[in-house]
């Protein structure tokens, strides 16, 4: 394939919300990402369009949305996105999110162990869920770098609902108060993954694949 056809990652994310102060509020004050652009959507200009990114608005990194008041309230569906989780260095930083955000009044779920990776999940004002996701140990824990993707691969059983230690996966934070975001919880290395529903796993394999 040309490497001009190459698709190289995720440039940004957009979704609906229903405000456009309280959306700049909880993603620049609660998540403390960057506030990089407020314009109109050029498909339908009476509404904002709101961008958010690193510090530099670098692609990977950009969550947008469109303001739009008088929409009707999203649901999972076939053909919609679930879900989108942004990178967290490593596993401390993670318990401090959970810290922070369960301080902040939001309700948290995790830390979760996914094999690949450990993460949290929460809701935006208006019902979006959001995750925070570590960095490690990485698609390669259990395959070789040039062999990921090849087999079907059965999560262990532990890490099942149902299965799991709620109790102490509830109980899991950080110690202390989190009134900032240090350097460890930074959320500026961007997208970690966007989870989407499909209805025929195969056919979704053979388009992305």
């Amino acid at each position: 394939m040309s490497s001009a056809l190459t698709i190289q990652g995720i440039h940004h994310i957009t979704i609906i919300c229903s405000n456009a102060q309280r959306t700049i509020d909880f993603y620049t004050q609660v998540l403390g990402l960057r506030f990089i652009k407020k314009t109109v959507n050029f498909d339908d200009p009476g509404s904002y369009h709101l961008y958010f990114g690193n510090e530099v608005g670098q692609p990977g990194s950009v969550i947008t949305f469109f303001e739009w008041p008088g929409a009707s309230k999203g649901h999972p569906g076939i053909g919609g996105t679930h879900h989108f989780a942004l990178i967290v260095e490593d596993y401390n930083g993670l318990l401090q999110w959970k810290r922070r955000l369960v301080d902040l009044g939001l309700s948290v779920e995790g830390p979760l162990d996914r094999h690949y990776f450990k993460s949290i999940y929460f809701n935006d004002p208006d019902g979006t869920i959001l995750e925070i996701a570590t960095r490690g140990p990485g698609w390669t824990i259990d395959e070789a770098p040039d062999a990921i993707g090849t087999e079907f691969r059965e999560p262990p059983p532990e890490m099942i609902v149902n299965n799991r230690d709620e109790a102490r996966i509830q109980a899991e934070t950080w110690p202390e108060p989190v009134p900032e975001i240090t350097r460890s919880m930074a959320l500026s290395q961007g997208m970690h993954h966007i989870t989407a529903i499909g209805s025929d796993i195969q056919r979704t394999q053979a388009f992305f694949g």
